[in-house]
């Protein structure tokens, strides 16, 4: 009767775990067991066979963990050990499986968080931000301001030759004159009657004079090449200037364009895209925050089942005995992040997705161009070597005293202040703008 009894607990414990496992592990347990008797049948519908429901599982895992401590009164023997090995492959199945779940539950969560805080990009004209627009305007400057450095910089390398062709080409200005007819004269004291010595004289001194010429010309010609070639070198850094220049002129635009923008569709669009998301991402959380309980309480179960059976293997090695091995199941916890941590959900916070106000800016009724305006965004605060340009939005209004010819925000040690002599290819807005920001 004792032998009946236990066969029943080793059906009712496989099969329950039968049902816990993934179909791939169901089909490798009706293997390893060959095919049982009435008692399957019974056991069968006992535990709902085919139920899929967190509830069902928690069912069979209490059924699972209850048996394997009856069958623990008849203590562990050797014959023991293939059941144990079938239950042990089986609970590790379905911890995979539960944590396929978490991670699935967790990409639920994302996929709707994401797609909430999405909208204010989707939908990012509808915004009076005109702090973010300035901000990327001021930061373009910083940038604008580091290449005028860097042009000055390689301009500043030339100034030896400059100084040397400035030695140079003065004194070749200085013998490329027409001399003196004085020299051409024959002296008051002359007698001789023979001309040649008198031609010999004249051929000597402006040969002199015509050696002395190409020396200094070629010394001027060479110290202008010298100087030129290295000013053709900074061409480079001048256009990366010129380039950043005109991309900061254009976002200086864009800043006072936002601000001619009136209320559009797009704001109403984003009113309705941030309820609607927000209200699919608090569904997600709740869905997901249920889901999250049910499989940590499942995993816990599984961790309790996968204990007993090692604790019945130990006995069955001889290691430990089967009472101590039991207990220590009895007192140990799992409900800690050392055993369920790589479950946890990632929660978020609406602190990182709050709504927007695209109705009015922030800034007032400050018009673009205004002297308001520009102390709002402009004054003092545009990096060392730059300066604000004239208004070009449709809404402009004129400048008073702050007009941005003010000479304070364009310091000449800074600026590009040579211009190279090959011609500047770039452009902005169809007119090439003069060097000297």
């Amino acid at each position: 009767m004792q032998s009946q009894g236990r066969q029943f607990l080793l059906q009712l414990v496989l099969l329950a775990a039968v049902c816990l496992a993934p179909s791939d592990a169901r089909k490798t347990a009706k293997v390893s067991t060959g095919e049982l008797g009435p008692t399957h049948v019974n056991a069968m519908s006992l535990l709902g066979m085919g139920g899929s429901s967190g509830g069902m599982h928690g069912m069979n895992i209490e059924l699972i963990e209850s048996s394997l401590l009856a069958m623990a009164k008849d203590g562990a023997t050797p014959e023991l050990q293939p059941f144990v090995d079938d239950i042990m492959n089986l609970t590790l199945d379905m911890m995979v499986e539960v944590e396929k779940q978490a991670n699935v539950s967790q990409k639920t969560l994302d996929d709707a968080w994401y797609a909430f805080k999405a909208c204010q990009q989707t939908y990012a004209d509808a915004f009076w931000d005109l702090a973010r627009e300035n901000k990327s305007h001021i930061d373009c400057s910083v940038k604008e301001a580091q290449k005028a450095v860097n042009y000055n910089e390689c301009v500043t390398t030339c100034g030896s030759l400059k100084t040397y062709r400035d030695i140079m080409c003065p004194q070749f200005a200085g013998v490329n004159v027409y001399p003196a007819i004085d020299n051409c004269k024959l002296q008051d004291n002359y007698l001789e009657k023979n001309t040649r010595p008198h031609m010999a004289s004249l051929r000597d001194y402006y040969l002199g004079k015509l050696q002395d010429w190409q020396c200094k010309k070629k010394k001027c010609d060479d110290a202008n090449d010298y100087y030129y070639t290295c000013l053709k070198g900074c061409l480079p850094l001048y256009n990366a200037w010129y380039v950043q220049y005109c991309i900061c002129t254009e976002k200086q635009h864009a800043l006072e364009s936002r601000r001619c923008a009136p209320d559009s569709e797009d704001c109403t669009e984003y009113k309705q895209c941030y309820q609607d998301r927000r209200a699919a991402w608090e569904l997600a959380n709740t869905t997901v925050a249920e889901e999250e309980v049910s499989f940590l309480a499942e995993y816990r179960g599984l961790y309790r089942i996968k204990c007993l059976l090692e604790a019945f293997t130990a006995s069955i090695d001889g290691t430990k005995d089967l009472s101590i091995g039991l207990e220590d199941c009895r007192v140990k916890s799992y409900n800690n992040a050392t055993y369920l941590g790589h479950l946890y959900i990632e929660y978020y916070d609406i602190a990182d997705n709050p709504f927007i106000n695209c109705s009015y800016p922030k800034e007032g009724t400050a018009k673009p161009g205004s002297d308001a305006w520009i102390e709002y965004f402009y004054a003092g605060k545009m990096p060392t070597g730059t300066t604000y340009e004239d208004c070009g939005a449709e809404c402009c209004v004129s400048c008073n005293s702050t007009c941005p010819e003010t000479p304070d925000y364009y310091p000449v040690d800074v600026r590009p202040t040579i211009q190279p002599i090959v011609d500047n290819p770039y452009e902005c807005y169809g007119d090439v703008v003069s060097v000297g920001r």
